[in-house]
């Protein structure tokens, strides 16, 4: 039987002179997030319930970020399995990233593609924000590379391919992704490829080239 499971909220920490974050800083994060909530998926649930992690059972562990925990999710009505991040609100303050979370979120409210692990709810409570992704239950690319002592030369071009066309779509929305690396490329249980993690994403324009390094240093190019 899938238990229901109620986030652990992470305090902010005290070590190192930092100051654990107050209810008055709480609401300053809820303030600048503005509206949060959004969904695509049709769970046929009335238009007056608003999205929250009660429509859910939330079963095991994918992995742990930054912020928090991904687990997979399903959805109690429509029985569709999903993604789930855990961000918590006080490390985001923290470490200073709540304006990358909330462009993240933007950037996936305004695509939808086959190459892109695309977001399908966002919600939040008073101490988490929620965003809900398609499950690829095929692991990463890293993963992959490390399970598979080779990949054909068909497997590579395919790969190729799909991951090209995700990040042609997202320069065709200009947006660079900067981050781009085995770890952050999906793969489904059909051997699709998508790209995920827009945290580091940026809107770009031809005419206001981007001078400042973001990504992961080992995957960076001199």
């Amino acid at each position: 039987m899938t238990q229901q499971v109620t986030p652990v909220v992470q305090q902010a920490s005290n070590t190192h002179g930092v100051t654990a974050f107050s209810s008055a800083d709480i609401r300053t994060c809820q303030c600048q997030m503005g509206v949060l909530e959004t969904g695509r998926l049709n769970t046929k649930a009335s238009t007056a319930d608003t999205i929250n992690l009660a429509h859910f059972d939330v079963e095991k562990v994918l992995g742990v970020g930054t912020f928090g925990k991904v687990r997979i999710a399903k959805h109690k009505q429509a029985q569709t399995l999903h993604s789930i991040k855990f961000i918590n609100k006080r490390l985001c303050l923290l470490k200073k990233a709540l304006e990358n979370i909330l462009q993240e979120k933007k950037m996936l409210e305004s695509l939808e593609c086959p190459f892109l692990c695309n977001i399908q709810f966002a919600f939040h409570d008073k101490e988490t924000m929620f965003l809900i992704q398609e499950l690829k239950l095929g692991g990463d690319l890293k993963f992959l590379l490390s399970w598979s002592t080779r990949l054909s030369e068909d497997a590579v071009r395919f790969l190729t391919a799909e991951i090209s066309l995700g990040v042609a779509y997202l320069h065709d929305n200009n947006i660079i992704h900067r981050n781009l690396k085995p770890a952050n490329i999906l793969v489904d249980t059909l051997g699709h490829a998508c790209v995920t993690d827009l945290s580091v994403a940026s809107y770009f324009k031809a005419s206001k080239p981007l001078h400042a390094a973001a990504g992961t240093l080992v995957y960076m190019c001199k």
